[in-house]
């Protein structure tokens, strides 16, 4: 029998020994074991047992999140009103501002989280703090610098918004941002209530939201401004900072010793003025004068005061000095919860006049001399369809006396019917007082002829396109009559030619002064009272401004018992009252109500309907005008159907709405292209910089990139010819023609160094080069001619040159500019739908290159973007009035680029087919829509078919009005 060693059978005395480590891991033979090394097992982070929550604490971590959302809200709602006077108050400026918080306060949360892992969460919580507060307090800075910068080609309206408030506001609100985070998690750290303590610091923070929003919006930019706003901010969040480092001494004192100093500084300089550091100055003076005589204190009261304005002045200059601020000195300024409140002294036609601006937009000028003088075309388009458009005055049985007549033997011959001289002889008494009687009446007078022939002048003179001369016929002054010195140069009058000849216009003063000479001015003076006591009307108007044209109105219609003035804003009404000359006097009869048009408007219907129910007439109005729009901030809720259809209800049966439409009415030209290639010949030396090599005979040589698209060609020593290829840019244009002393300059100087004197031969190659710029310039942007031929329907009937000229009716949106003799560009006003397109083919469907320029045009106009405020705003108020009118406040036809428009909106037609005679304005509309009254027939003229297509069938409403996105092509063309 074999030993078991040597068998080789398996059995439990021939299995080697076996070491086991673990269930899973691999056998080792037992004479291969080793001691195992030890095993090092990673050290487990120690976190912080959370210790039993201080309510002390708790409290301290909420107040932060608190106080931090209420600066987030503070700086978001008062950064529209920074930038609004920049790039307005559309709804893309609060769109951006409040993308670009929430964008930086994203960020922020993530910056902070990450953080909170890695840092002290105290000294990263009050570094956070400082960020905020630095970057907050360059706000003053940077909005002055960043608003002002002009806006790329490259970058559309709204990308510019966001890139502004984005430069001047992410870094503040990615700062606060961060300062949630670590709050929270310092606040975890210290309770045992995770749930409770987030959800404290979410709420906490909510309420700060709410707080800051109301406070800012309600009280701190009406009473504080904005600029005072930012300081406060800053400095909250660096007191923040110094609360909460912790043991961090060094840091502290740079905080309160270090930025704070300079932030103190930079807010004195940014916000004070003399009146606010005057009263500073008069406090402090009563307080030290509390024990003296009440002389002797008001003196010194005097002095503290004069010192305080005086440094006051001085702050304001170093503010203006270092660009912190934008409001001239010792000029009225305010803010307030709407606008940037500027009023200003300027000068307009050669007088002074007083300016107010709201935010960047200038909304009034107030002539002192002539407070009824307007000074917008718009303004005069009102006022001459006001003019045609009043009711006839009507009057009631009165006695005259006879001033200025009592020398006249007056027979019941000479005196029209219904007047009849009293017993005495010294009173006429008129049974029925009409116009024409009162006409009869100062025609009574020896002066009628003169009267007339001064009132005429005084119309024709001051007519908007006057050509400055005008001559009415006039047999002889009247006797006794010599015009005073100061007259020579202003009026003549020419015997052997029996007229008398206006070198001036005839003002007012000068037109009541030439009237005063006669004797029978007090006759005149009492017959035209009389004619101006009768005349009344009922007006309201939609935006108060300057009220300028309200004053206008109640002159214009002196009968009038009072007018109404819904105006928006209180400051701006306080303004007007305290520098722009609206007296107390004047609001007795100027009603203003503060509030928002539309809510003014739903008052008085309801006020109208309380007196219908006590049998009771309604209040309405002749006039009503909305002057509460400009192209940066369109009030929507202003311009849609349900407001229109209220306005309407508030007009009585011959009442008239007028409004003003900023926008731009398109035109698409054809064939819409320029020449683009352009010689012209320059002699003298060329600007160091505009080639790289020498210039080269019978060959161009492409100019440095500064000089493009210049291409240059040497032809005789001195003298070249350049060329360009496309026209050149505005800028290019500029920098082509200021870049040439700037490029000469070194060697000049040099020369003048060498003891030679080369200023006339300067300025001779300067002119020379800027007229050979001109002239590549007027030759690349010639526009081609259209190569076909105009249908024979389409021919205007007086062509001119270099203006555009429409077609006759019905095709008035068809317009022609001649170039050369027998060269035309066409050009389609509005957008050209398939059914027009088709109309103007038939004309002459024998003419391909017409039909092929029409259906060019034709998707071509479909393509452009703007005009569709203009079109949709005409459209919604011709679903809600019979009759609309549209003008333009370009002198000739409406013009291509951003213009002024007026929509009038009436009951009844109103002919206004020329404004002439009114002496304000001069044309009519250039579209119309009538229905005549017992019909339900449209009447559509002038282009008013080519303004509807651009509202492309939409209308606006409560429900969809998207003003601002429709005006995008009118924001970008105003930079």
């Amino acid at each position: 029998m074999s030993s078991p060693s040597t068998s080789g059978e398996p059995g439990p005395e021939n299995e080697p020994e076996l070491t086991y480590r673990l269930a899973t891991e691999s056998p080792i033979p037992k004479g291969e074991i080793q001691p195992p090394p030890p095993v090092e097992l990673p050290t487990p982070r120690k976190f912080a047992k959370p210790k039993p929550s201080n309510v002390m604490e708790m409290m301290g971590f909420n107040a932060l999140v608190f106080v931090t959302s209420v600066c987030v809200m503070t700086l978001e709602l008062t950064a529209s009103r920074l930038i609004g006077k920049h790039v307005g108050s559309s709804l893309y400026t609060w769109t951006s501002v409040i993308g670009v918080v929430l964008a930086g306060i994203t960020f922020g949360n993530w910056l902070g989280g990450w953080m909170a892992d890695r840092f002290d969460r105290k000294r990263a919580l009050a570094w956070m703090y400082l960020l905020g507060s630095v970057s907050c307090g360059n706000v003053l800075w940077l909005e002055q610098i960043v608003g002002t910068i002009p806006r790329p080609d490259s970058f559309s309206w709204p990308a510019w918004i966001v890139t502004v408030v984005a430069l001047i506001f992410l870094l503040p609100a990615l700062a606060l941002g961060a300062t949630s985070p670590l709050v929270a998690s310092m606040a975890i750290d210290r309770s045992t209530k995770t749930g409770s303590t987030v959800g404290n610091v979410y709420a906490w923070g909510a309420m700060g939201s709410i707080v800051g929003t109301f406070l800012t919006g309600f009280y701190l930019i009406d009473v504080w401004g904005t600029r005072s706003i930012i300081g406060l901010t800053a400095t909250t969040l660096a007191v923040l900072a110094v609360i909460v480092v912790g043991a961090g001494r060094g840091f502290r004192t740079a905080v309160l010793l270090g930025w704070l100093q300079l932030l103190g500084w930079t807010m004195l300089f940014a916000t004070c003025d003399n009146s606010a550091m005057g009263s500073v100055g008069l406090t402090v003076g009563k307080c030290l004068t509390m024990t003296k005589p009440r002389l002797e204190a008001a003196s010194a009261q005097e002095s503290w005061l004069e010192y305080g304005r005086y440094v006051g002045e001085k702050f304001h200059e170093v503010g203006l000095l270092l660009r912190l601020r934008d409001d001239p000195l010792n000029k009225y300024h305010d803010e307030s919860n709407y606008f940037d409140i500027l009023v200003n002294d300027t000068v307009v036609n050669e007088r002074p006049v007083k300016m107010l601006k709201l935010d960047k937009l200038i909304h009034s000028y107030y002539d002192p001399g002539n407070p009824t003088s307007l000074h917008y075309e718009y303004e005069r388009i009102y006022a001459a369809v006001t003019k045609r458009a009043a009711a006839p005055p009507t009057f009631e049985s009165l006695s005259l006396p006879l001033k200025g007549l009592e020398g006249l033997n007056l027979s019941p011959a000479v005196l029209p019917e219904d007047v009849h001289l009293d017993e005495t002889g010294q009173l006429l008494k008129i049974a029925k007082p009409t116009m024409g009687v009162f006409e009869k009446l100062l025609a009574l007078a020896p002066e009628a002829e003169y009267w007339k022939a001064i009132e005429w002048l005084h119309t024709e003179t001051n007519k908007p396109l006057w050509g400055g001369f005008s001559s009415v016929n006039l047999k002889g002054l009247p006797e006794g009559i010599i015009l005073p010195p100061e007259f020579n140069a202003i009026l003549r009058h020419d015997e052997s030619l029996e007229v008398l000849i206006a070198y001036e216009p005839i003002s007012h003063a000068a037109l009541d002064q030439l009237i005063a000479l006669t004797p029978s001015a007090e006759w005149y003076n009492e017959i035209t009272r009389l004619i101006r006591e009768s005349r009344r009307s009922s007006a309201c108007f939609y935006g108060g401004g300057g009220f300028i044209f309200p004053r206008w109105f109640l002159k214009e219609f002196p009968g009038s018992a009072h007018i109404d003035v819904a105006e928006l804003d209180p400051a701006v009404h306080y303004a007007v009252t305290q520098e722009m000359g609206l007296t107390p006097e004047l609001e007795q009869r100027i009603r203003t109500i503060i509030g928002d048009a539309r809510n003014f408007v739903d008052d008085s219907l309801r006020a109208n309907r309380e007196r219908a129910s006590r049998s009771e007439p309604p209040v309405t109005y002749d006039f009503i005008y909305a002057d509460a729009f400009n192209d940066f901030s369109i009030p929507w809720h202003l311009t849609t159907r349900e407001f229109q259809q209220k306005t309407y209800e508030l007009l009585n049966e011959r009442g008239v709405f007028q409004a003003n439409i900023i926008d731009i009415y398109p035109r698409t030209e054809y064939p819409g292209r320029t020449v683009d290639e352009a010689e012209a010949d320059y002699q003298g030396r060329l600007p160091i910089g505009v080639l790289r090599d020498e210039p080269k005979r019978d060959k161009y040589i492409p100019a440095t990139k500064r000089f493009a698209p210049l291409e240059v060609m040497e032809l005789l020593s001195n003298r070249y010819r350049l060329r360009v290829q496309r026209p050149p840019t505005a800028h290019e244009e500029s920098f082509l023609k200021d870049a040439f002393w700037e490029a000469i300059k070194p060697a000049t100087e040099f020369e003048i160094s060498k003891g030679f004197q080369p200023e006339i031969k300067i300025e001779e190659e300067r002119s020379g080069w800027n007229r050979a710029i001109n002239q590549l310039m007027t030759q690349s942007r010639k526009r081609l001619p259209f190569a076909g031929k105009l249908p024979a329907q389409l021919e205007p009937a007086n062509q001119e040159q270099q203006t555009w000229t429409p077609s006759p009716a019905p095709f008035e949106f068809v317009e022609t500019l001649r170039t050369d003799a027998d060269q035309r560009v066409l050009g389609f006003r509005g957008i050209i739908t398939p059914e027009i397109a088709q109309q103007l083919i038939e004309l002459d469907p024998g003419n391909p290159p017409w039909a092929q320029a029409v259906k060019s045009v034709a998707e071509r106009s479909r393509q452009k973007i703007a005009g569709r405020f203009l079109g949709r705003y005409v459209a919604t108020a011709a679903s809600v009035f019979p009759n609309v009118y549209v003008f333009s406040t370009s002198y000739q036809q409406p013009s291509a680029s951003r213009d002024t428009f007026v929509m009038v909106c009436s009951r009844q037609p109103i002919d206004l087919k020329s404004l002439d005679d009114t002496g304000d304005w001069t044309g009519g509309p250039f579209a119309s829509l009538e229905t005549p009254p017992g019909s339900n027939e449209r009447i559509l003229s002038g282009q008013m078919s080519a303004v509807l297509a651009l509202s492309e069938g939409q209308i606006l409403t409560d429900d969809f009005a998207p003003v601002d996105n429709l005006l995008v092509p009118v924001f970008t063309s105003q930079e």
